[in-house]
């Protein structure tokens, strides 16, 4: 098995399109903030490893061409930032079980190509769910389970044509208000 840390040299790439590392015995260290320049980079998934270190969404807002961000089950910490907003062309937004911290900023609601959102895992992101989540009309997924977020999805179950599951499994039922969604039966 390979391991180590994610390159600093897969910033020269700038043709990449494809980012996919996972493995617990592989990925440690941080993410490099020069993985910026891949502009042209669609899919960036990291999962399972032993990433440490501030969330890099400045680096990470920069790649313009991203469509899926997936950064699974690491130890990663900071804040999602507002430079989130600049992913306009993002379709799936993957964060989970991390150690992001603060809440989900107002800029998401410029990511209005966003069909999936998963934060599910996330114990130290709370505060106030953005009224700007009602502008994503497009977002068929919505997971918000095991994280302290707070608020009413009122607004955007009303707005949203497309919703198909909102996932509110292991989520204090009395910070977030919603009659349309559902917690899941066994």
């Amino acid at each position: 098995l390979l391991s180590g840390s994610i390159l600093t040299e897969f910033g020269l790439l700038t043709n990449l399109l494809t980012l996919s590392v996972g493995s617990p015995n592989f990925v440690q260290g941080t993410i490099p903030t020069q993985l910026a320049a891949l502009t042209n980079l669609e899919l960036f998934r990291i999962s399972q490893g032993n990433l440490i270190g501030d969330f890099p969404m400045d680096a990470i807002s920069r790649m313009t061409g991203l469509r899926k961000l997936q950064i699974k089950q690491n130890n990663l910490h900071g804040t999602l930032g507002t430079t989130i907003g600049r992913l306009s062309g993002l379709t799936s937004l993957t964060i989970m079980d991390t150690k992001i911290t603060s809440t989900l900023p107002s800029e998401i609601g410029n990511c209005t190509n966003l069909k999936q959102i998963d934060l599910s895992g996330n114990l130290n992101l709370g505060g106030q769910i953005p009224s700007e989540i009602a502008s994503l009309s497009k977002l068929s997924l919505l997971d918000l389970s095991a994280t302290f977020l707070t608020g009413s999805l009122e607004d955007f179950c009303i707005v949203n044509k497309y919703l198909g599951f909102v996932e509110l499994f292991n989520v204090n039922r009395s910070n977030i208000h919603c009659t349309c969604c559902r917690e899941p039966t066994f």
